[in-house]
C-alpha cells in the first residue's frame, strides 16, 4: 500500500519499478520491470502545514512501516497498542529459533561498515537490519559469519545490486 500526495494538479507519471528476484526453477536472478502508470491529477494546490493535516495524512505510514519502527516481529508486540499514539518498545526478547539457517543483509550509505559510523538511508538502519538492540536481550542471535554490511547502498537498491545477488547465492551454496 502506497499514498501519493501530488502537489499541484496536471498529468504526472510513474516511473516504471525494477524488482529483482530468484528464479527457482531457473537458478538464476531475474528482473521484473513494472509498467509506466500514467497519472491525471485535479483540483488545487494544497501548500504547506495545511496540505498534510487535511484528513489525517499525518498518520499515513502503511503498517509494514509502523511495525517496522521497532522491528516488531510477533503479534503480540504490537496488537494492543496504537502506533500512532504509543511510540513505546513493547517487544518481548526473542531467540531466532534452532534447526534453520538465518541471515542478515544491511546496507549503509557509509564508506565503510566499521563500528558504529554506519549510516541509515532513512529506512532501516544497518543495526537494526542485524537484528542489534541497545539492550542486549532484545539482539537476534545472527552469526558473525551469516551477517553482511554492503557500503555504499540504499535500502531499496538492495534488490538489485549484484554484490547483494552474489552474497545470497553464496549463502544458499552452504545451507
Amino acid at each position: 500500500e502506497y499514498v501519493i500526495i501530488p502537489r499541484a494538479p496536471g498529468r504526472r507519471e510513474i516511473p516504471p519499478v525494477t524488482l529483482a528476484y530468484f528464479d527457482n526453477a531457473a537458478g538464476v536472478y531475474r528482473e521484473a520491470v513494472s509498467a509506466a502508470i500514467p497519472l491525471t491529477v485535479a483540483g488545487a494546490v494544497l501548500e504547506g502545514p495545511a496540505a498534510l493535516s487535511r484528513g489525517g495524512v499525518e498518520q499515513l505510514r502503511s503498517d509494514g512501516i509502523t511495525d517496522l519502527r521497532h522491528g516488531n516481529i510477533v503479534d503480540a508486540d504490537w496488537q494492543l497498542y496504537d502506533e500512532h499514539q504509543d511510540n513505546a518498545d513493547h517487544r518481548v526478547p526473542l531467540v531466532l529459533p534452532p534447526g534453520i539457517d538465518h541471515y542478515a543483509i544491511a546496507g549503509t550509505l557509509s564508506r565503510s561498515s566499521a563500528g558504529y559510523l554506519q549510516r541509515s538511508d532513512g529506512l532501516v538502519h544497518p543495526d537494526s537490519a542485524l537484528g542489534r538492540h541497545p539492550l542486549g536481550a532484545k539482539t537476534l542471535g545472527f552469526a558473525a559469519d551469516r551477517q553482511r554490511v554492503f557500503c555504499q547502498l540504499d535500502h531499496l537498491s538492495m534488490l538489485s545490486d549484484a554484490r547483494v545477488a552474489d552474497q545470497l547465492k553464496e549463502w544458499l551454496r552452504l545451507s
